[in-house]
């Protein structure tokens, strides 16, 4: 099933054109993971160097399933977009966050 993971903008990190902006977010332990491409594959704003950081949007990613804990708090298994994975993934990682972190 398909879902959208919220992540935040969080810095421009090169002049280019179009330019390439870093997105992060944790993980349920609170380890945090990044991503960075370019501007148009985070969000239609036009971004630069010199724009108001974070910015909160949403990225494609593959739910795998509930886990399902005797706390109160929700988790879900998720896998990132191919497409997406940068040097802080492992292409074949799974990752566990809070089904609130999710748009369906």
């Amino acid at each position: 099933m398909q879902a959208e993971l919220k992540v935040s903008i969080v810095r421009f990190t090169l002049e280019h054109q179009p330019g390439i902006v870093e997105c992060e977010f944790f993980d349920a332990d609170g380890v945090r993971y990044t991503m960075e491409d370019k501007v148009p594959i985070f969000t239609a704003d036009d971004l630069w160097s010199d724009s108001d950081y974070p910015r909160e949007r949403a990225v494609q990613c593959e739910l795998l399933d509930p886990i399902n804990l005797q706390s109160r708090r929700e988790l879900v298994r998720i896998k990132v977009s191919p497409a997406l994975i940068s040097s802080s993934f492992n292409e074949a990682a799974e990752i566990v966050v809070f089904a609130k972190q999710l748009l369906f």
